[in-house]
């Protein structure tokens, strides 16, 4: 647990007002840039053979941060779906010729596919995506661990995005001939994909590829990442095979994300890293310490890097955890949540909601 202080009460919401509250100017001509830009690429796009393709992706890169600065959610995901197109024309191209992408073209491609990816977990708008990851596509993905701010490992990355493609697929089984079906044994095997990854070794074989040395934060990120992503992997199982029964306690799972990220601080240069981790544990724990300290990490990220997509995941958060209160929860004595009906998921919450979230 993050805290041993009896907790009976979040802290109060950060002093966190959209750019169009506190400086609406700004804001405007945010929006007069954007909408300038999007004409610009519009035109490029039509011309594809005349404009530098890297020119492109960076632009799309930008689009994307712009999407996140403002809120985290909508339009991103169909910048990501372009770039998407563009990275397999490229890596198509790069196969059948034989070449090898340039290194401001690798970064550009591998920081797009990360947010492709990521941005799988919480998307709800569907965009389809052709399968498992290439070898190519694993490469670059690995090339992103190093720079990209989630400091994600490239072997977990795919995981989500085919617990995903899981989710989407509507029919839920629930007797016993179709437990064991042959879409619940691919679930099962992404979770002890999850679980067999080693972030230690991960790591290790980082640091040539690290700006600096940092072993030990590596280490502390890629566990919380591996621990994060098998509760979802979980709750992707549970939402399509309710009666299935998992090996592990999800809260002590959460409480265990939170341990490895309580070593990370304000200033730590993967500090930003932390939040898919820290956001998937607030989404499962339903202890009121815990809580808490998802809510701290989220308002030390705002001082740090007031973007819009740390008050939507904020605002997210609260919403779920209102949710889960008023569906016949009850309180008990240790300060835990315990609900009335077993069957409680937020990972169909967020899709009743009905918003992309893009948290990066």
């Amino acid at each position: 647990m993050a805290s041993t202080q009896n907790s009976t009460s979040l802290p109060n919401p950060p002093s966190i007002a959209p750019c169009m509250t506190s400086h609406p100017e700004a804001f405007h001509d945010a929006l007069r840039a954007k909408q300038q830009a999007l004409c610009l690429l519009k035109s490029a796009l039509e011309d594809m053979a005349s404009v530098d393709i890297d020119v492109i992706l960076a632009v799309v890169l930008l689009l994307v941060g712009f999407e996140l600065i403002d809120s985290g959610r909508g339009s991103w995901i169909f910048h990501i779906h372009g770039a998407r197109m563009i990275i397999e024309k490229l890596i198509a191209s790069t196969l059948a010729t034989e070449t090898a992408l340039s290194p401001l073209r690798s970064w550009l491609v591998s920081n797009c596919l990360v947010y492709d990816l990521l941005g799988s977990s919480f998307a709800n708008s569907y965009l389809p995506h052709s399968g498992w990851p290439s070898t190519t596509t694993i490469s670059l993905l690995q090339d992103a661990e190093g720079n990209h701010c989630s400091s994600f490992p490239a072997a977990l990355l795919p995981l989500i995005q085919a617990g995903a493609q899981l989710l989407r697929r509507n029919e839920v089984s629930t007797s016993p001939d179709s437990m064991m079906s042959l879409g619940l044994q691919d679930a099962l095997h992404l979770l002890d994909a999850a679980k067999s990854f080693d972030p230690a070794v991960w790591a290790i074989n980082l640091q040539p590829r690290s700006p600096a040395g940092d072993f030990f934060h590596r280490t502390g990120i890629a566990s919380a990442h591996r621990t994060a992503v098998c509760i979802y992997l979980s709750h992707i199982i549970l939402a399509r095979w309710p009666s299935t029964v998992l090996p592990d306690d999800l809260e002590t799972l959460a409480t265990e994300i939170i341990i490895h990220l309580s070593n990370m601080h304000p200033g730590d240069a993967l500090f930003t890293a932390t939040a898919w981790p820290a956001f998937i544990a607030g989404l499962e724990t339903a202890e009121l310490t815990n809580r808490a300290w998802v809510v701290r990490r989220f308002q030390e990220r705002w001082e740090m890097e007031p973007w819009g997509l740390t008050r939507e995941a904020l605002e997210a958060l609260r919403t779920i955890w209102d949710g889960r209160k008023k569906e016949n929860a009850v309180k008990s004595s240790n300060d835990r949540l315990h609900e009335q009906e077993e069957n409680w998921n937020w990972i169909e919450k967020l899709q009743n909601i009905g918003t992309d979230w893009l948290i990066a």
